[in-house]
This record gives structure tokens, sequence and C-alpha cells, in this order.
């Protein structure tokens, strides 16, 4: 069986996404159908026997008719291979992990219906050509600086009792700035960290109950990475406010996309 690859740009969906504001009841119910639409299709469309879990990218829904762009994961959290089960090539991006599946839904009957799928790259986050920003290889040393300060920063100033690993979706260097996004996991369970009994005070946070990202903004100062300023959940529209502050480059946020819960 053939699966299309898309190469898009990511323009649109940000805009979308980051200016999503509260939602009401009625678009909630209609988020819910659709992901329990998704979880149906998947079921039916991945035949190896793998149990997979998705984090929700991108969703754009109509009156009947909905896009929803996910990242696959196997259930206990660990890399799934889409090039071997959908038979893709894709070794002309430099890094695949963020390769997106992207689903047609339609609503028929009352109830919607999954209709097709292809998967979705950006041309603007997946190679080095005219980026703005840099991306340090996975690995190399400047990024684990980049990281440990974060880490050691969640250990201190959040006084963290329990282990925790990043789950990485961005990491952006411009001049002496560097940008962060990640979540954090569980590496015994290898799932979703749970904040209760960590030792981290939420209450001055606005935290969800099962999923949290965690924004940095770190500069280079005597050849060292230190973390300038932190938050949780934040968006397009608030990252580029406190960048303004802070006087950063803000080309280390372009396209940015904030990722969702896993499911």
């Amino acid at each position: 069986m053939f699966f299309l690859l898309t190469i898009i740009t990511v323009n649109s969906l940000a805009q979308n996404t980051s200016t999503r504001g509260t939602t009401t009841k009625a678009e909630d119910t209609q988020r819910s159908e659709i992901i329990n639409s998704l979880r149906l299709y998947l079921a039916n469309t991945i035949k190896d026997g793998s149990q997979t879990k998705f984090r929700v990218v991108f969703l754009e829904a109509r009156k009947d008719d909905a896009n929803v762009c996910v990242a696959l994961s196997k259930a206990d959290g660990s890399y799934f291979d889409i090039e071997k089960t959908f038979n893709l090539d894709l070794s002309i991006y430099d890094n695949k992990f963020n390769a997106c599946m992207n689903v047609q839904l339609k609503r028929e009957n009352e109830s919607w219906k999954a209709l097709s799928h292809s998967f979705l790259a950006s041309t603007n986050d997946r190679t080095a050509h005219n980026r703005p920003y840099y991306v340090p290889k996975l690995g190399s040393p400047e990024r684990k600086e980049i990281l440990d300060s974060l880490g050691n920063l969640i250990k201190t100033s959040l006084k963290a009792r329990k282990a925790f690993r990043f789950d990485i979706f961005y990491v952006r260097i411009k001049d002496e700035w560097a940008f962060v996004s990640v979540g954090l996991l569980d590496p015994e369970k290898n799932s979703v960290f749970e904040w209760k009994n960590s030792g981290v005070d939420l209450s001055q946070y606005r935290l969800s109950k099962d999923f949290n990202t965690i924004e940095a903004f770190l500069k280079r100062e005597s050849n060292r990475w230190q973390v300038v300023l932190f938050s949780f959940n934040s968006d397009s529209q608030r990252l580029n406010e406190e960048c303004r502050k802070y006087n950063c480059p803000p080309e280390i946020l372009e396209f940015y996309i904030r990722t969702e819960p896993n499911f």
C-alpha cells in the first residue's frame, strides 16, 4: 500500500494554533468526537499489532469536515517507526521524528468518520537551508549543555524530587540566545511525568492535569548557557511578548506550534 508524504509550510498552522482561545462546550464535544474517530481509524489502519498513541500537533474543524495532524508514538512513549510501518522515505529531512500524520475527517449522519491520511513535513523546520536559526545536533555538547541547564533549574528552583527526562520538541539557537520547548516524562514508566508528589509547588502555574510543556529562553554568558526565563504551556503570543521584553532574536520563535497532549 502506498502512502503520500506531503511537504508543507507551517505558517498557516502556527496562526491557527496560536489564536485558539477558550473553547465552548460544543467545541469541546466536537473535538472529543473527532479524537475518538481518529483513534478508531488508527486502530484499523495500523495492522501490524502495534499499540500506539498520538499527540495532536494541529486540529482544524469546521461544520462538516476536519483536518487533524498527529505525531505517533508507541503506547509506552517510545519512537514509532512510521517509515517502516507506512513504507516512507524520510531520509531527506534532518529530523524525521517530527513527521506528522495528517488525517481528513467528514461528518456523516451526525458522526465523524476519518476518510484518508497523508504525511506532512515542514520545509521550514526540517532542513537547514535558509533557516533563520540553527538546531544543535542530537548528542552535541551544546545541545546537552542547554538541556542540562534547564534540567538543573527544574531540580533546584522548582525543587523537583522525582526523576524525569525530557521529551524534546524544539531546541533553537540564534546569536547568543536559545529557545527550548520540552515535555517531561517519567523515565521509569516511560510515560507522562506526574507532578503530584513531585515536590513542585504548582499553584502559581497554568497547568493541566495530564500534560504540560515547558518553554524556556536561555542566554550564553561567559561561554555558559543559563536560563533567563521559563514558563508552562505558553502560546506563541505570550512567547513573542517575552522575547521582545528580553530583547532576544524573534527568529527563534518562527513557525512555533505548541504541542498538545498525548491521547
